[in-house]
């Protein structure tokens, strides 16, 4: 009984982070294309807080099950003859993307919450233009978009009608959007 809830609130709690990682990325998008300040951009985040709570939680959420899991396995290894199929190596990404996720997340959230004011904010914000922070942003929106692309192959092979066939070409398709996404994110910063 225990397991099938911690398995209905991972993948509850993985179709509203899509969401959430949505709106998230889209709000980067327009507030460093629109060149706003820090003042504006910690004013939006603050009216806003109950929502960003909410995100905050439910990626705990996520992050804590999986992390469970990964706990649970204790890093297995597959034998040989499955260590080369394709899916392994698929298993291993989604598996090691979301502990890189989830050690971001709590750093990312550790300085948000240490960056009370504007020009503290603005400070740590023109550290981002450092090219190791340039790199660490590029591997951060690589491991989300390979996450993404590994929960909606998991998320395709469990719940829709043909899944064998159909979860490769979606997870396919949602890691090129991501790529996608990515490049013109990062192109449109430079």
């Amino acid at each position: 009984m225990r397991e099938r809830v911690l398995f209905r609130l991972q993948r509850l709690s993985a179709l509203a982070l899509i969401g959430f990682v949505a709106a998230h990325l889209a709000g980067i998008l327009v507030f460093t294309h629109r060149g706003l300040s820090a003042a504006v951009i910690l004013g939006r985040v603050q009216d806003w807080l109950w929502l960003y709570g909410v995100f905050a939680v439910v990626a705990a959420l996520h992050a804590g099950i999986g992390l469970r899991a990964l706990a649970r396995e204790r890093f297995r290894f597959a034998p040989r003859r499955h260590a080369r199929h394709v899916a392994f190596y698929a298993f291993a990404a989604h598996r090691l993307t979301g502990l890189a996720l989830a050690l971001f997340l709590a750093l990312h959230l550790a300085a948000l919450w240490r960056l009370p004011d504007a020009e503290i904010f603005d400070g740590a914000l023109a550290l981002t233009a450092h090219p190791l922070a340039r790199a660490g942003e590029i591997l951060i929106v690589a491991a989300l978009a390979l996450h993404l692309a590994g929960g909606a192959r998991i998320l395709a092979a469990e719940f829709l009608p043909g899944r064998a066939r159909g979860g490769g070409r979606i997870a396919a398709s949602v890691l090129f959007a991501g790529a996608v996404a990515a490049a013109y994110a990062l192109w449109g910063q430079a």
